[in-house]
């Protein structure tokens, strides 16, 4: 069952109770030229961007404006199709944002994930945050479980410092991204930032 929270929307699908078992995907020319490639498949609704963690990991990641918020910006005549900070401000203050913690196979780059970007985006009408962790695609490091916490946190970090409000976020990890979601989850819980009750599904949310 998806778990929500006043500050919090945690959506956890495939559950698994361990992290420790991960695989770091190659890093190559060939990964490099197809994000090369995707960032015109996405077109102007998606920057490709860097956040960098407290512990001075240098993580990728694809920020996919909600519509609403693109064809805004596009009919403002804003820096599109090289949208900037300024444009994920408009978008993250004004728009609910889903921050996407994948799988352990594969990237932020696989077929079946940017499908996801490109259906909430469009049909929802949120913005996603799409990070690889360390070790992962082109993000810096190696992949361990308290590194994967620390990116997942990093990530929300980065929305938050960027315009975004908390009772806007959505925490969505798939199998290996849910062990990530929970721990930033119950780290944000502890520090008193969100808390918690419960909910039928992520798209609830967003009616």
């Amino acid at each position: 069952m998806p778990t929500m929270s006043a500050g919090l929307w945690l959506h956890v699908s495939n559950t698994q109770s361990s992290m420790v078992s991960v695989v770091c995907p190659t890093r190559s020319r060939a990964f490099h030229a197809l994000l090369h490639q995707l960032t015109h498949i996405l077109a102007s609704k998606t920057l490709n961007l860097n956040i960098h963690t407290p512990d001075n990991v240098t993580l990728g990641a694809w920020f996919t404006f909600a519509e609403p918020a693109f064809q805004s910006l596009r009919s403002a005549r804003r820096p599109l199709p090289n949208p900037d900070l300024q444009d994920i401000h408009f978008a993250l203050s004004r728009y609910k944002t889903v921050i996407f913690l994948h799988g352990n196979g594969g990237s932020r780059a696989a077929p079946f994930r940017r499908q996801f970007y490109a259906s909430w985006s469009s049909k929802l009408a949120v913005n996603v945050l799409a990070i690889d962790y360390r070790g992962y695609g082109d993000s810096g490091g190696a992949p361990s479980e308290e590194g994967l916490a620390i990116d997942g946190r990093a990530a929300w970090d980065w929305v938050i410092a960027n315009g975004a409000r908390p009772d806007n976020i959505v925490l969505v990890g798939q199998s290996l991204g849910t062990g990530v979601a929970a721990k930033v989850a119950h780290q944000l819980s502890r520090e008193g930032r969100i808390s918690f009750f419960w909910t039928r599904t992520v798209v609830d949310r967003f009616r």
